[in-house]
């Protein structure tokens, strides 16, 4: 039976009443991310040059904005906290990333990764700190974005090292010597940070120095295990397995 008029006009007033909220939804969660942005970004440089003690209002000043708004965008404080992780990561990673291509030898892409990372941390102490534990607000050493940033860079490495033409089976070893390096160069240079605030020595370069020359060993043993016979200066592109059409 064909509907009635009145129920065609009803279901088309329903319809455009759904598609006013969808519309309104659609700008509010727009609005509320720009804003959630805005405010990361100013505590991202409020902690970069005051350290980890900002507080909200600071932020939301910083912002532009009132301080009201940030607990309409962000759940609460352990929220915002770690939203401000994810951002100070998305900018290590961006610096990171390209340092860790596949190019040059094994030392020259190691010496490039770990320069990379430790200058970055080393240019940003605060960030580096706040990513560790947090604001002075709401301490915590157990942040899902930083846990899931180094298995992140570990299966980054973990693909890297299965490019290097080996039997599978043996090959998959590979995703335990990446997250053992990982936490090797991350446990390092956290105690060696810790070391600095009361002495100095040693110093960056040798921290950077003893890092490279331990992921070599490790790297070429590792690869030397598999069947490889490389040595720190072996050029990665002997490594890859040949490309159909190369």
């Amino acid at each position: 039976m064909a509907a009635s008029s009145s129920t065609r006009e009803s279901g088309r007033a329903q319809r455009g009443k759904a598609d006013q909220v969808d519309g309104r939804t659609t700008r509010w969660n727009d609005h509320k991310a720009g804003r959630r942005r805005d405010l990361v970004a100013a505590a991202i440089e409020l902690i970069g040059s005051d350290g980890i003690d900002v507080g909200v209002q600071q932020i939301a000043s910083h912002a532009g904005l009132p301080r009201s708004v940030v607990y309409r965008v962000f759940t609460d404080r352990s929220d915002l906290d770690e939203q401000i992780r994810s951002g100070i990561l998305a900018d290590l990673t961006a610096e990171l990333g390209p340092a860790m291509e596949p190019e040059g030898t094994i030392s020259g892409a190691v010496d490039r990764a770990i320069r990379t990372y430790v200058g970055w941390i080393v240019a940003n102490p605060r960030l580096h700190q706040f990513l560790s534990v947090g604001s002075a607000r709401n301490r915590t050493t157990n942040s899902p974005a930083v846990s899931g940033s180094r298995k992140e860079f570990a299966y980054r490495l973990t693909d890297l090292l299965r490019l290097v033409d080996v039997d599978p089976a043996v090959g998959r070893m590979a995703e335990s010597v990446a997250f053992g390096l990982i936490g090797f160069v991350d446990g390092t240079v956290n105690h060696w940070l810790a070391r600095t605030k009361s002495d100095p020595e040693p110093g960056t370069e040798v921290l950077i120095t003893f890092l490279v020359t331990s992921v070599d060993h490790i790297l070429v043993d590792a690869l030397t295990t598999l069947g490889i016979d490389v040595a720190p200066d072996t050029p990665i592109a002997t490594l890859l397995p040949a490309r159909a059409g190369a």
